[in-house]
């Protein structure tokens, strides 16, 4: 499955199969921020993070400057996330699912996130309430963690 799609798949299942419009509201205000965050995730968040880590899967090293790029990217989210409980609403929607998956390699892989308060803060958060996360997530971390030890700075 494509990252790409990871997008469209979840707010498909947040509409069909949610038992309210809790996760993707009805409002259209609230859906154009939700989809400004998840093409936030993707053609910045993402790439950024992709651009860095992908020369080591073919056996180069990562250039820093795009190391410099993800943290400007991070420092975007993290300016964003001041005063928000959640992505969007103050309450867990589509836009917390996309984000975390990208949070949650960059903070699996070594990216040190304490420099970010409010990313941290927000990361924290999500965790404790979508159900099952930690859980989910435990095994593909230590994964993660142990194929990319060593091969990048922070």
């Amino acid at each position: 499955m494509s990252y790409k799609r990871i997008r469209a798949i979840l707010t498909y299942l947040a509409e069909t199969y949610g038992k309210n419009d809790s996760i993707y509201p009805k409002d259209p205000k609230i859906r154009a921020q939700i989809a400004r965050l998840q093409f936030f995730d993707l053609d910045t968040l993402f790439a950024r993070l992709y651009a860095y880590m992908s020369p080591v899967f073919k056996g180069l090293k990562p250039d820093p400057k795009d190391l410099e790029k993800v943290h400007e990217s991070l420092k975007w989210l993290n300016s964003y996330l001041e005063g928000h409980f959640f992505a969007v609403e103050n309450r867990i929607t589509v836009a917390d699912f996309t984000l975390i998956a990208t949070i949650g390699f960059m903070n699996s892989s070594g990216i040190d996130l304490s420099k970010y308060p409010n990313i941290s803060s927000w990361f924290g958060r999500c965790r404790q309430q979508m159900k099952g996360y930690d859980k989910v997530t435990k095994e593909t971390d230590e994964i993660v963690r142990n194929l990319l030890k060593g091969k990048f700075r922070n």
